[in-house]
């Protein structure tokens, strides 16, 4: 009975040993890591178009509050209470302006060169 107990921490010793070793090991550098990689191919040219980040990130922040007004528009069709409708449309824009406020105020809508 203490033989399995034993074993089994001895087998969960050297697991986390071997995976702290595989973990904090160094990485080979080979030439080829750092280039693009088309289908299996070699690169016709080592030139490779570099977008910025900036783009990327405008239009995530556009999907988010576009998808937000899409969804919620056909919901006026649906209601019944208009009074409730309308209390929720405004919760709902400004909470929608609060956090254009914070993109504003967090500048990830300026233009840096």
């Amino acid at each position: 009975m203490y033989f399995w107990s034993i074993f089994t921490i001895l087998f969960l010793v050297l697991m986390i040993y071997l995976m702290t070793f595989l973990l904090m090991s160094e990485e080979l550098e080979l030439p080829q890591s750092n280039d693009g990689f088309e289908c299996g191919f070699e690169m016709y040219s080592k030139y490779s178009l570099s977008l910025r980040v900036h783009f990327f990130f405008v239009g995530v922040l556009f999907l988010i509050f576009d998808i937000e007004l899409v969804i919620s528009l056909p919901m006026l069709a649906f209601s019944t209470h208009i009074m409730e409708w309308s209390l929720f449309w405004t919760l709902f824009c400004f909470i929608l302006f609060i956090g254009l406020i914070m993109e504003l105020n967090l500048g990830s809508l300026d233009w840096k060169a």
